[in-house]
């Protein structure tokens, strides 16, 4: 719970940062590539499911659900935050592989693999962090206190622009784009097969339990 609410403190600030820069939008290496485009995503996802599905253990999840919920949604949440504003740098990874804590250098945490960094809403990041790194149970009890601690935050480093209803609303589209693109990355990477203990048999059931 602390070590996410570092992440989220850390997010809040990159993101105030570079709120509404709009040459971040100019830049080549924001650009996602083209499996990743916002116009792409869905189809993508529909390609890698049976892929995806096929590599995922059994679980607790109703994977037609997800399916069906993800279907329905993943094109309009990843046009909306992807492509209209407010928009900041974004890293686009925020889950625990990515994360490294060194609160003694002064840092309490330093993102790395910035290769799917773009330019969108910044609750991406914020809805990737909380979902794939609390257990379900958890995320439940203490997801609406760590937004609006996430929100308080961005607004102390400077942002008047985005009221707490607007991240509230932008939070729930973002959380069905970090399930899409796991299935997606999981089900189109020849490399990765099921096997006991795969990190996406704990990871997607949370970012799939509303």
């Amino acid at each position: 719970m602390d070590e996410v609410t570092s992440v989220l403190l850390a997010l809040a600030l990159m993101h105030a940062r570079w709120w509404q820069d709009r040459t971040l939008g100019e830049q080549s290496w924001t650009r996602l590539p083209s499996m990743l485009a916002p116009s792409a995503q869905a189809e993508v996802f529909e390609q890698a499911w049976p892929l995806f599905v096929d590599k995922l253990s059994p679980s607790d999840v109703d994977a037609s659900a997800a399916k069906e919920w993800i279907s329905r949604e993943l094109h309009g949440a990843a046009t909306t935050l992807l492509e209209t504003g407010p928009r900041t740098l974004i890293h686009n990874d925020v889950q625990p592989d990515n994360l490294f804590f060194i609160p003694q250098a002064g840092r309490p945490v330093v993102f790395l693999d910035w290769q799917l960094a773009t330019y969108g809403r910044c609750v991406v990041d914020v809805a990737c962090a909380i979902r794939s790194t609390l257990d379900i149970a958890i995320r439940r009890r203490v997801e609406p206190a760590l937004l609006r601690r996430y929100h308080r935050a961005l607004v102390e480093a400077g942002v008047q622009d985005y009221p707490f209803e607007q991240c509230q609303a932008d939070y729930q589209l973002a959380t069905v784009l970090v399930p899409g693109r796991l299935a997606s990355a999981v089900g189109l990477t020849p490399t990765l097969h099921a096997h006991p203990g795969a990190f996406w048999d704990t990871v997607f059931p949370r970012l799939c339990a509303r």
